[in-house]
């Protein structure tokens, strides 16, 4: 039969290098986490620039430097002919 050797006392607790993995874990995590709402930001833009720019006047369109939220109500007459009319008698 053979012997086996001690195990040599670890210079760090058991419950230290739990406590140091779930650390690292929760760090991990986080990171991923920052990454995919970073690259969520980055798909969902081009919406929020074309959602923007349908409100915007067409005068401000091609604006430079772009204006992020519109600062007039044009969006009325923008999406005005997209709208289905409605006739008196419809209703």
């Amino acid at each position: 039969m053979t012997r086996r050797p001690a195990d040599p006392t670890p210079s760090v607790p058991v419950r230290g290098r739990h406590a140091a993995r779930r650390a690292r874990r929760w760090i991990a995590d986080r990171a991923v986490y920052g990454v995919l709402a970073v690259s969520a930001a980055a798909m969902l833009l081009p919406f929020f620039w074309m959602l923007s720019t349908s409100l915007d006047a067409p005068a401000d369109v091609f604006r430079t430097p772009p204006v992020w939220l519109p600062r007039t109500r044009a969006g009325r007459t923008t999406w005005r002919p997209c709208a289905p009319r409605r006739s008196a008698a419809s209703s």
